[in-house]
């Protein structure tokens, strides 16, 4: 396998994929693949020897046709399944691109810690075959695809939700005057910061009509690396669309939008978003 500075390898795969932009190749025709993957270690006599599995990386109109790996350590490979073996023990900055068989790719990276890996259980549940094969209908339940929406952040930038497909999305719906939902708010601080360097993502949609309150709540920087939006639309067509009743209320959304949990956010517990990261 030819060694590779990590300029020319990105160079490389450039000419290989195109841009490694997240969109790449979407249009209104052709909805782009979605990239993730596992790691696993081979064997336990074998500690820097690792398996890369993107078959979990899904296209939802057509046939995914290239795996292009960027392993962390200045090498690259290819293939759905890919065996490598670093040089030693430590935390590798691993790079998938996938492209579809019209031409659409998408990126995705993710620190792994040799340190931390297991081996794979051939027996246990197999997110490759749970994730969904063809569009899911939209809706607000289990199995749904989530509704779009694109709404204005606190700090006067916009958010919208499709930006954030191939990454592990936590939405939580939030009144600054519902006491439940601060009080589980370092809940989801908590799933955040073990999950946010595999790409978990956690939006608030803030409901209170006048958002100068949750404004200053949030600008404490206690939640910084939350995504904070206003529902600033009086007839709340976002709070409709995910059949929200009550507050707090906390949707898990996988890479490729599909709703894979909804309800109290203290009822989001690790093992559950371990089976999605």
């Amino acid at each position: 396998m030819m060694k590779l500075r990590w300029g020319v390898a990105l160079v490389l795969l450039s000419l290989v994929v195109g841009p490694l932009d997240p969109v790449a190749g979407q249009s209104t025709e052709n909805a782009r693949p979605i990239a993730t993957f596992h790691a696993y270690l081979i064997d336990e006599n074998t500690p820097t020897t690792v398996l890369l599995d993107g078959t979990p990386s899904i296209d939802p109109d057509g046939t995914l046709v290239s795996y292009q790996w960027l392993f962390g350590d200045g090498t690259t490979g290819s293939g759905a399944e890919v065996e490598h073996t670093y040089p030693g023990r430590g935390e590798f900055a691993v790079t998938l691109v996938v492209i579809d068989d019209r031409g659409a790719s998408h990126m995705t990276s993710r620190t792994i810690d040799l340190n931390e890996l297991k081996q794979r259980d051939e027996t246990s549940w197999n997110t490759a075959d749970s994730l969904p094969r063809a569009p899911a209908p939209v809706g607000n339940t289990v199995g749904a695809r989530a509704p779009e929406f694109t709404l204005p952040t606190l700090d006067g930038d916009s958010a919208k939700l499709s930006t954030y497909l191939g990454k592990l999305i936590v939405l939580d719906f939030w009144f600054q005057t519902c006491s439940a939902c601060i009080s589980t708010l370092p809940h989801l601080e908590e799933i955040h910061a073990q999950y946010n360097a595999q790409g978990l993502v956690i939006i608030v949609v803030v409901l209170d009509r006048d958002p100068s309150g949750p404004e200053e709540f949030f600008a404490s920087g206690e939640y910084a690396d939350f995504v904070v939006v206003h529902e600033h639309d009086a007839s709340r067509p976002t709070r409709t669309a995910y059949g929200v009743k009550g507050t707090p209320h906390t949707f898990l959304i996988d890479r490729s939008g599909v709703i894979r949990f909804s309800g109290r956010p203290n009822h989001l517990t690790p093992q559950l978003i371990a089976k999605w990261v």
